[in-house]
């Protein structure tokens, strides 16, 4: 998939997934590649620059979470209120660029 067109869209696919279950960078990776048959990977280069955009704007917070026996340490997304609504705003946005495209195609 052409990486140029989806730089409009990652924010949008990163917010969706936190509306359903916080979670941390290797699992939204994770999940955005296996729900897009592999189309779409987004690797560190992408994710924490995003969400550190994100957290700078208040749309997520983060809250560590240990794992075996305090070993391993996670960060955990989780969306905010104003996240929710600026992510309404852009699928709002999306949804009225699709319909200015199909004009076109």
């Amino acid at each position: 998939m052409d990486k140029e067109l989806l730089k409009g869209f990652i924010d949008i696919l990163i917010l969706a997934l936190l509306t359903k279950e916080d979670m941390y960078t290797y699992e939204i990776s994770k999940v955005i590649m296996e729900n897009s048959n592999g189309e779409i990977t987004l690797g560190e280069g992408t994710l924490y620059p995003a969400l550190k955009r994100f957290y700078s704007n208040g749309y997520v917070e983060y809250y560590w979470v240990e794992k075996d026996n305090n070993l391993v340490k996670r960060k955990y997304y989780k969306i905010t209120d104003q996240g929710r609504e600026y992510l309404n705003s852009k699928v709002n946005d999306f949804k009225r660029l699709t319909l200015l495209v199909n004009k076109f195609l």
